[in-house]
C-alpha cells in the first residue's frame, strides 16, 4: 500500500513539474520576444501596446472566426496546417489580414523568424532544458532553411510537440508562424 502511495505521489509531482517547466519555459519565450521588439517598435514610433501574446492569441482569434480551426487544439492546428502547405491560395485572407491591420504594423519586428523561432528559443535553451523547445528549434531552424513548410518538416514538427505542450503560446508558435510563411511565401507581391 505504502508502495501505491509513494508511486502516485511521485507520477503527480514529475506531472506537475513537467507542466510548469512547460508554462515557464512559455512565459520567458514570450518575455524574450517582447523585450526584443519594444526597443524596436519605439525606434519606429509605434508604441508598444500590444505584446507578443496579444499578437499571436488575435492570429489565433482570426483563424477561430474564420472557421480555419476551431480551438487551439494539436489536432485542428494540425488539419488547417496541413490544408495550408496543400493550398496556400485559398488563404490570401490570412495575408491580407497580417498585412493590413494595425495590430501587425511591425510585422517586420515581431514576425521576424530569425529573432521569434531561433534567437529567443536558443536564448532560453542556454538556461533551461527544455525537449519540446529543442526539438522544435532544429525543425525550425530547417524550415527556415527550405520552403517554408514542406510535409517532412510538417510532419515532424507536429511529433516533436505533444498535444499538452500546445496547450501553451509559445509552443504554437513555430506552428502558427510556418503558416504566415507559407501564406507570405505564396501571396507576396513578386517584383
Amino acid at each position: 500500500m505504502r508502495k501505491i502511495i509513494f508511486i502516485t505521489i511521485f507520477t503527480g509531482t514529475i506531472i506537475t513539474s513537467c507542466k510548469v517547466n512547460e508554462a515557464s519555459v512559455s512565459e520567458k519565450i514570450v518575455n524574450c520576444i517582447d523585450e526584443g521588439v519594444k526597443p524596436k517598435r519605439e525606434l519606429f514610433g509605434y508604441p508598444i501596446n500590444q505584446y507578443t501574446v496579444d499578437t499571436f492569441s488575435n492570429f489565433e482569434k482570426y483563424l477561430l472566426t474564420k472557421g480555419y480551426i476551431f480551438s487551439s487544439s494539436k489536432q485542428d492546428y494540425r488539419r488547417f496546417v496541413d490544408d495550408v502547405i496543400a493550398s496556400p491560395g485559398k488563404y490570401k485572407d490570412i495575408y491580407d489580414h497580417v498585412y493590413n491591420h494595425d495590430q501587425y504594423l511591425d510585422t517586420k519586428i515581431v514576425f521576424n523568424p530569425d529573432f521569434v523561432l531561433l534567437y529567443c528559443p536558443s536564448l532560453i535553451l542556454e538556461k533551461e532544458k527544455n525537449d519540446v523547445l529543442s526539438q522544435q528549434l532544429e525543425i525550425m531552424r530547417n524550415v527556415l532553411e527550405t520552403s517554408y513548410g514542406d510535409k517532412e518538416s510538417v510532419d515532424k514538427l507536429f511529433a516533436a510537440t505533444p498535444s499538452e505542450s500546445f496547450n501553451y503560446l509559445a509552443f504554437r508558435i513555430p506552428v502558427m508562424y510556418m503558416t504566415l510563411l507559407k501564406v507570405t511565401q505564396f501571396h507576396i507581391p513578386k517584383g
